[in-house]
């Protein structure tokens, strides 16, 4: 998440091409190395020196991928070549999401997993970004609209009486 969002403020800020190439290379090397097609979620991570390591789902980790995808989409011009490359990867990425919101409306921390806990700082992301996706005409309001709302109620739980919000992994 980190690097692509940079790379896409610079292509704006300066009107230089190359700063949009080399975002949107980004994300499609990161597709290529870690997306699975068959869940349509990214694995945790890619080990180029062990490539039968097991493939973990983490929430944050897809997060942060759709974030970047958002983020890049905000500001790449639509003309560019890698524009509908990456917006079909996001539209991928949020249909395998999507079908892994629990009926709380929140996502497991490993996202194939019922058995790991509800993570609230993923589903506040996902919520982000299915809203945005709507609202930017990326995916169907009719389809997605109630994944975001879901999430919102979801996520709203996990603010308590202090303001304070609970419900994310312990590194955060």
């Amino acid at each position: 998440y980190m690097g692509v969002p940079a790379l896409a403020e610079l292509g704006r800020m300066t009107g230089e091409r190359a700063y949009f190439d080399d975002a949107v290379k980004n994300v499609l090397q990161m597709t290529g190395y870690m997306f699975n097609p068959q869940l349509n979620i990214y694995t945790h991570g890619w080990n180029a020196n062990n490539p039968d390591a097991p493939q973990f789902y983490w929430g944050r980790a897809n997060g942060w991928a759709v974030l970047t995808m958002s983020d890049l989409l905000d500001v790449l011009p639509k003309d560019h070549p890698g524009y509908p490359k990456v917006l079909d990867q996001l539209r991928r990425t949020l249909k395998g999401i999507a079908q892994l919101q629990s009926g709380s409306g929140l996502w497991h921390q490993m996202l194939d997993r019922n058995d790991s806990y509800l993570e609230t700082s993923a589903s506040a992301i996902f919520t982000y970004v299915f809203a945005h996706a709507v609202n930017e005409k990326w995916v169907s309001p009719t389809t997605y609209g109630s994944i975001a709302l879901a999430g919102w109620a979801g996520v709203s739980t996990k603010i308590n009486d202090k303001g304070q919000v609970e419900g994310t992994c312990v590194g955060t």
